[in-house]
Formats: structure tokens, C-alpha cells, sequence
């Protein structure tokens, strides 16, 4: 998350030179840091020993290239006119499309060649479905991406990705819930559906339809509202700064800098 939080700090600044090229040129302009991101974790892992690379693969520098991939492949699509069909694609980007999986279910995030060339086979197998399924939007993989299933689960695709990480971190087998396997699994799923759905409905929806900008402009005119409204605010920012003081200050560091009295 991090990562992409900062993209979207740094990106509207960056995009307006970006744009001011030739479009032809932009997708080329854009894979030079697509480059130089992933030649950068192959360095930093290679002055790292096996096990957790927790600063490669964290790491926003190491890890942009892949979103700027993304932002190319968008503005390559763009300068390129898409055929309806094209002989040959739907077969390609059925391979990568299984390829992709076949990693997903194979490679582990401590192993050493992942950082090493893994990460980018991974990001541009994944542009190349994204692109090749565009390019022939009648063929295979594109029926299939473009069902009704894979629609909707990939409109709640962001609350999927937030809620599992808690769910998954909070549910450890034995020691959160009594159980284990495929069971815990399926469990951990559940919730992490059901969570997903609420927000979607309850917070993504209302921001995405313009109904919360309405109801603050609402509650802003309310002479009554309005100052329940800026407490409201003012408690969110202090309790905002209490816990990022927290985060940054953790209790065992405070415990180890305190003498014990003789």
C-alpha cells in the first residue's frame, strides 16, 4: 500500500511532462524507470543473503516498476489502435495468463531469483495478458476476464486486497481460532469477502457516486452541524497523530531507554 500511496503523491506532479510528449514516445520514456526499478532490486538482493528480503520487497524504489509498467502498457494501448481480432492472441495470453497462475502457486517471497529477474518476469507476463487480451477482446481469455464473476470480483478488487492482510495476520491457526488447513482457509476467505463487500457498498460506493461530497456540503451549511462536523475532524487528525507518534515511538524502545531504580 505504501507504494502505491506514493505513486499517487508523485505521479500528478510527474504526468504533465510526461503527457507533453509525443504519445508515441511515452510508453518508451516510461519504461526507463520500469528498467532502472528492477535492475535496482536485482543489485540490492544480490548484496543480500537468502531468506526475507523484507528491504527489496518493500522497498518503493524497487518496487514502482511494476505500476509504471502498467501506466506504459495504458499509454501504449492508447497510441496503438486496437484490432478487434488478431490471429494468434488469444492463445498467447492464455499462456500467460496460465503461466501467471502457475508462478502464483509455486514461487515464495523468500526465494532469492524472485528479486533477481522474478518480480519483472511476473510484471511484464502481466502486461502482456493486459495488452494482448485488449487487443483481441473476442478471443478466450478475454470472454473469461470479462464475465460477470470476474466483473464483480474485480470491481471489489481493492477491498479484497486491504481486508485480507488483517484477516489473514488475525487468524492464526491455534493461536487466534482453533483451526487449521483448508478449513482456516476457507474461513479466512469468508471473512474476508464479507468485509470486502460491506466496505464496497457502504464506503467505496458512496465516495464513488458523490454522495459523501453531497452530505458534507450538507452538514458544512448546517449552522448546527457545522460544529460537530469540526470537532469530529479535530478528534480524527489527534488520534491520527497519537498513533503515528505510536508507530514511530514503540513501547519497547521506551521500556529499554528506562532505568530501573537499584
Amino acid at each position: 500500500m505504501g507504494v502505491e500511496f506514493q505513486f499517487y503523491l508523485v505521479w500528478p506532479l510527474v504526468c504533465p511532462g510526461v503527457f507533453r510528449l509525443p504519445l508515441f514516445w511515452q510508453p518508451l520514456v516510461l519504461l526507463s524507470p520500469t528498467v532502472a526499478s528492477y535492475t535496482w532490486m536485482g543489485i540490492a538482493a544480490s548484496g543480500l543473503e537468502g531468506g526475507y528480503l523484507p528491504r527489496v520487497y518493500l522497498g518503493t524504489d524497487t518496487r514502482i516498476g511494476a505500476i509504471i509498467l502498467g501506466v506504459a502498457l495504458a499509454q501504449a494501448m492508447s497510441a496503438f489502435p486496437r484490432s478487434g481480432r488478431i490471429p494468434g492472441l488469444s492463445g498467447v495470453s492464455l499462456v500467460g495468463f496460465v503461466l501467471l497462475l502457475t508462478m502464483h502457486f509455486l514461487l515464495e517471497e523468500s526465494l532469492p531469483a524472485l528479486y533477481q529477474g522474478g518480480f519483472a518476469v511476473v510484471a511484464v507476463l502481466s502486461a502482456a495478458v493486459i495488452g494482448w487480451t485488449l487487443a483481441n477482446s473476442s478471443g478466450m481469455t478475454a470472454r473469461f476476464l470479462g464475465s460477470s464473476l470476474m466483473t464483480a470480483i474485480g470491481r471489489r478488487a481493492f477491498s479484497l486486497y486491504l481486508w485480507h492482510w488483517p484477516v489473514f495476520c488475525l487468524s492464526q491457526s491455534y493461536v487466534d481460532i482453533p483451526l487449521e488447513g483448508a478449513t482456516l482457509f476457507l474461513a479466512r476467505l469468508v471473512a474476508t469477502v464479507m468485509l470486502s463487500e460491506l466496505s464496497y457498498r457502504v464506503v467505496e460506493m458512496p465516495f464513488r457516486g458523490g454522495k459523501v461530497l453531497i452530505s458534507l456540503r450538507e452538514i458544512w451549511a448546517d449552522p448546527d452541524l457545522r460544529p460537530v462536523f469540526m470537532a469530529t475532524t479535530g478528534l480524527y487528525w489527534c488520534l491520527t497523530c497519537v498513533l503515528g507518534i505510536a508507530v514511530l515511538n514503540p513501547a519497547s524502545s521506551m521500556d529499554s531507554s528506562v532505568t530501573p531504580d537499584p
